[in-house]
C-alpha cells in the first residue's frame, strides 16, 4: 500500500518531484505513449495519490513538468557541445549536437507531440506562463552562446532556429512513428514516401534549416 511521506526541506521536495516525474515517465514509456493516471503514477512512485497532488494539481501538469525537464536536458546537451568546441563550430557539428539528444530520447518527442493539444490543457495559466518564460530564458542564453560560435548569425536568430528545430523534430517524429495499423499500410509500394527514416530526415532537415542562414 502506498504511504504518504511528507517532504519538508527544499532538497527533499525537489527529490520528491523527481521521483514523481521518473515514475510518470516510466509508465508513459511502458504504455507506448499513453498518459497514465495520477493514481498510477503515485503507485509507481510508492506514494499516496494525495501526495502527488501536493506537487502537481493535475495529470497534465505532471507531464508538462516532465516534458520541460527533458527539454532542459536537451538544451544542456547542446550547450555542452558548444562549450566543447572552444571557439567557432561548424553547422554539421551543431546539427549533430542538436539531434543526438533527441535521437537518444525518442520518448521526449512522443511526449512533446501531446504539447498544445493535451499537456497545456487543464493547467493554471500561471503555471504555463512560468514554464514558457523559463524556456524563453534558456533559449536566449543558448542562442547567445551559439551566436558567439557560429558566424553569420544576428542577435536573437539562434534562439529562433532552436525553436524551429524543435518544432521540426516533433512534427517529423509524428510522421515517423504512426500507429501500428498505419505502419502496416505504409508497406505498400505506392506509399513508400511516407516511410520516414527519422534520423536521416532529422539531420537533413536541421542541416538545411541552419545552412539557410548563409543565404
Amino acid at each position: 500500500m502506498a504511504v504518504a511521506r511528507r517532504a519538508r526541506a527544499d532538497w527533499q521536495k525537489q527529490e520528491r518531484q523527481r521521483e514523481i516525474l521518473l515514475a510518470a515517465e516510466a509508465l508513459f514509456i511502458g504504455a507506448g505513449g499513453q498518459l497514465p493516471s495520477v493514481a498510477a503514477v503515485a503507485a509507481r512512485a510508492g506514494l499516496a495519490k494525495g501526495t502527488v497532488y501536493l506537487y502537481f494539481k493535475t495529470k497534465e501538469e505532471v507531464f508538462l513538468a516532465l516534458l520541460n525537464w527533458r527539454l532542459g536536458e536537451w538544451l544542456d546537451a547542446v550547450t555542452e557541445v558548444l562549450e566543447a568546441s572552444k571557439g567557432p563550430i561548424s553547422v554539421d557539428r551543431l546539427v549533430a549536437g542538436t539531434a543526438d539528444y533527441l535521437l537518444n530520447h525518442p520518448d521526449t518527442l512522443r511526449l512533446a507531440s501531446y504539447g498544445h493539444s493535451v499537456l497545456e490543457q487543464n493547467i493554471e495559466a500561471e503555471t504555463v506562463i512560468g514554464y514558457k518564460l523559463a524556456m524563453v530564458e534558456r533559449l536566449a542564453e543558448l542562442g547567445a552562446k551559439t551566436e558567439g560560435c557560429l558566424p553569420g548569425l544576428v542577435p536573437g536568430q539562434a534562439s529562433r532556429l532552436y525553436l524551429q528545430s524543435y518544432a521540426y523534430a516533433v512534427g517529423l517524429w509524428q510522421m515517423a512513428d504512426p500507429p501500428e495499423a498505419v505502419k502496416a499500410l505504409l508497406q505498400r509500394d505506392d506509399l513508400a514516401m511516407f516511410r520516414v527514416d527519422f534520423e536521416t530526415e532529422l539531420k537533413a532537415g536541421l542541416t538545411a534549416l541552419w545552412n539557410a542562414l548563409d543565404n
